[in-house]
């Protein structure tokens, strides 16, 4: 019955959160497809090229944000603990002095909570600030940093950026909402609104890019105003107080900041990990392949951080459940829902690989169109090649996800930055070496599966001690 009831909890708060991760990616992915067809070829890859900046600002956003939901899913594990060892006393107390007692401690959960909430939502605004401060002025900076030395692209690119930069807030915003939403309870909602975002991107797109003609200026605009509207769908919820969480005073503490921010850390760089993906790959096309790989690669990135996003989403659902059982010290119910997250990663990574193998082509042509032969064939290479890689990434994700649910901050930092930096770099230069331009595609794919043998090897010293420690 407790398994039934865990699975079922499990999967309310996946869901949700996989189907969150769709929708921002699906928000930059449907400004290219737009673009592909209103605009051309090359403004499709600008529009990939700018996918880094957006993951850079959800890393930013997710970073405090799982930090925040962490600890709070903690101290509600634990007040629930207490509850229980209190109710099991031999003391007696009367019925009105035990409805006090927990009323009194409801209210400062409640208060506690919303105060780690404003902190975060205060932090994310002076982020924001500063993020749009520092890169607005230099936008043509960032279009060579992310890979568009070409004219044309970087033109493309900085056009596009003008329309993103400036509205930073509402992407910090609009993702620690969506988090702290589920955390409070309200997973589904969280998803509705999220859906909203994503059905309007859609229409905007077609409005601006194909009706209107506004090009990739267009679709940056669709995607920001659509970023817009999903933060004040959230801020109305908050203002009603519905749950835990709501708008409030609070007095700041520096010190818990730093916390979230280190446990939340290792999320952060996984999220952004898509990203700095591609500004790798772009980097390393340019300097050994063609402008050709450079389009084939704009479309196998955006399934690559479908899948990757995916995966988190599975890995932020299962989060706040097994930190809040890890809190109450419940290792049947943690050991259950671990193994539920890391099944239900590996099995996404697996069936993933599957459908980007046998139908690979379809999705190509959603790109390109049918005589562009050789295009199509180049193309269909590289994304089986790329996408093998997802064999190996869903139990490297659910390592990271799990070791952040249970403060193993050390352990899940280690992991994601080998898988987004570390091995990678050292794949690509190793099968640069042997085999050229034509190693290039394959470097996910052996970098992968180095980081699953020293997330194996984490796991297997984690298991059987799991409560020796809540910290590094």
């Amino acid at each position: 019955m407790m398994k039934t009831t865990l699975k079922t909890k499990f999967i309310r708060y996946m869901i949700p959160s996989v189907l969150a991760q769709w929708v921002y990616t699906l928000y930059n992915m449907v400004d290219g497809i737009f673009v592909a067809r209103g605009v051309n070829e090359i403004a499709l890859t600008a529009v990939n090229m700018a996918f880094p900046f957006l993951t850079f600002l959800f890393a930013v956003s997710i970073t405090f944000a799982v930090g925040t939901s962490t600890f709070a899913a903690l101290r509600i594990g634990k007040n629930m603990e207490e509850e229980s060892g209190r109710s099991s006393g031999k003391e007696k107390k009367s019925g009105t002095e035990k409805r006090d007692e927990k009323e009194k401690e409801t209210v400062r959960e409640r208060d506690t909570a919303s105060a780690l909430f404003m902190q975060d939502i205060v932090v994310q605004l002076i982020l924001s600030i500063v993020i749009v401060g520092i890169c607005l002025p230099r936008i043509p900076d960032i279009a060579v940093l992310l890979g568009a030395k070409d004219q044309d692209i970087r033109m493309y690119l900085i056009e596009y950026l003008h329309w993103i930069v400036p509205f930073s807030g509402a992407f910090l915003l609009s993702y620690t909402f969506e988090i702290l939403l589920k955390t409070d309870g309200y997973p589904r909602k969280a998803m509705q609104i999220v859906t909203t975002g994503a059905v309007l991107n859609i229409f905007l797109d077609w409005l601006f890019v194909i009706r209107l003609e506004r090009g990739v200026a267009g679709a940056a605009f669709a995607t920001s105003l659509s970023q817009i509207t999903v933060t004040i769908l959230y801020c109305v919820h908050f203002a009603r107080a519905a749950g835990a969480l709501h708008f409030c005073r609070f007095v700041p503490e520096p010190r818990m900041i730093l916390k979230e921010a280190y446990n939340g850390f290792s999320a952060g760089i996984n999220e952004f990990s898509a990203g700095l993906i591609t500004v790798i790959f772009n980097h390393v096309i340019t300097a050994f392949l063609t402008e050709q790989a450079l389009v084939s690669y704009a479309m196998t990135s955006y399934i690559n951080n479908i899948v990757i996003c995916s995966i988190t989403g599975i890995s932020q659902g299962a989060q706040p459940l097994i930190s809040t059982y890890y809190g109450r010290k419940d290792k049947e119910s943690t050991n259950i829902l671990k193994a539920y997250l890391f099944r239900a990663s590996m099995l996404f990574g697996i069936i993933s690989f599957l459908l980007c193998f046998f139908f690979g082509k379809e999705y190509i042509l959603f790109y390109l169109k049918p005589e562009e032969e050789e295009l199509i064939r180049y193309s269909l290479k590289v994304f089986r090649e790329f996408t093998a890689s997802f064999l190996f990434a869903g139990f490297n994700l659910a390592t990271v996800g799990y070791f952040t649910a249970v403060v193993q901050s050390g352990k899940a930092f280690f992991i994601s930055i080998c898988r987004s930096l570390a091995m990678l770099c050292l794949s690509l230069l190793v099968l640069i070496l042997i085999l050229g331009g034509a190693g290039v595609f394959w470097a996910p794919l052996l970098s992968e599966m180095i980081c699953m043998l020293f997330s194996v090897f984490l796991m297997k010293k984690k298991a059987g001690r799991l409560y020796d420690s809540t910290q590094d």
